[in-house]
């Protein structure tokens, strides 16, 4: 499992650092090397990147959750690896229960909560 922070840092150093997506896929499959599997044995499947600053100008920019949604696609397209199945984009975050032994997954996505204590976008009754 990867979860990373920033798509790249651009300037990578000698360690690997899996807060990055790139360097986070070349640990994931450096680990699956080391186990004598081939990535492709894998069922991959892309969660997050959802936006936890709406009402933040992003000056044109796709915002943070996009753009590691976006390097997720591309690092698998590089790979040679396919997803099979995706929950990404929307607002706030999710909560992701895996389960290594049978594989399952238990996903729960939460919105955003603004300081009034309702999630945002939710006008008071």
């Amino acid at each position: 499992m990867c979860h990373y922070m920033l798509p790249t840092r651009g300037q990578p150093t000698a360690r690997l650092d899996g807060r990055y997506g790139d360097e986070a896929m070349l640990l994931l499959l450096e680990a699956i090397s080391a186990h004598g599997t081939r990535a492709n044995e894998y069922h991959l499947r892309i969660f997050g990147g959802g936006n936890m600053f709406p009402n933040v100008g992003n000056r044109g920019k796709r915002h943070i959750g996009q753009q590691n949604i976006d390097m997720a696609y591309k690092l698998l397209a590089k790979h040679g690896l396919m997803s099979h199945g995706e929950h990404v984009g929307g607002t706030g975050h999710r909560h992701l229960i895996f389960d290594i032994w049978s594989g399952q997954l238990a996903l729960k996505q939460s919105p955003l909560v603004a300081d009034s204590g309702r999630p945002t976008g939710v006008q008071p009754a």
